[in-house]
This record gives structure tokens, sequence and C-alpha cells, in this order.
């Protein structure tokens, strides 16, 4: 996240927990060295507004959606994992958006082959320090 942030990148986390963990998730983030950025969780309740709890999936595309029409002149790179649905979400994104999503990075937290179908046209990554490397070379596009 630092090499595309030196890139010019701008950065926002999303994440499908609930805000009522927020200090806990910043607290996280700054202990394990993540640059500081907006963290967009889910606001949970029974209003018009509220997100539900369990439409992790909708709620990533949301808010995707929500920033790609606040940053219109950027692309983006998607950085997920592959413990849940970020590989689908982010295939619904680039589906979308082809123009605007410069690469998919994928967490193998699941061991999973590459070769699985749910990572098509995706990249695979075994740690941050493997991610972060990649990134330095260039790989990562321009915003």
């Amino acid at each position: 996240y630092h090499a595309l942030r030196r890139k010019g990148w701008p950065i926002a986390f999303v994440s499908g927990s609930p805000v009522n963990l927020h200090t806990r998730i910043d607290r996280f983030l700054q202990l394990n060295g993540f640059p500081t950025a907006p963290l967009l969780l889910k606001r949970l309740g029974s209003g018009e507004k509220d997100d539900s709890l369990f439409a992790h999936e909708t709620y990533k595309i949301k808010q995707i959606h929500r920033l790609m029409t606040l940053l219109p002149r950027y692309r983006f790179v998607l950085i997920g994992d592959s413990g849940e649905r970020d590989p689908e979400v982010y295939r619904s994104i680039v589906k979308s958006h082809p123009d605007r999503v410069v690469s998919v990075r994928i967490h193998n937290v699941t061991k999973s082959a590459a070769a699985n179908v749910r990572f098509a046209g995706q990249t695979l990554f075994s740690s941050y320090p493997a991610l972060a490397q990649t990134l330095r070379k260039g790989s990562g596009g321009r915003p």
C-alpha cells in the first residue's frame, strides 16, 4: 500500500465489518504498518440507509462504485483476499468498469490453486512483502 501511495495512488479500505469495530480495525492497520486511509465500514441497523449484516458482496460493490464516482479521473488497483468473496466482488467491478481497473491482487489466504476459475484475470500473492515487491517494480500501473 505504501508503494502505491508513493506512486500517487489514493488508498481506501473497504470492509464488510460493522462500524462499531472501527477503533479495533484502525488500530490493527496502524500496528501492522498500513498507511492512514479512509476506512469504509458497514452501518448496521434497520433503517433505509443502513447496511445489511449479511450482504457483504453487495455492500463492497456499492462502496467501490461510490469511490469510482468520487474519483472519476482515477484508475484502481483492487486488493483483497481469497477468504470470502473478494474475487467475485472484484470480477463484478471489472466487468462494469473494465477501463477503470488496472489490476486485481488477491492475497491467497486459503492456499487455493492459482488456476481456480474464481481467480481468472486476477493475480494471487502469498504475502504482503511479495505484493510490495511486485508493486515497486512498476506492475501497479498509473492512477
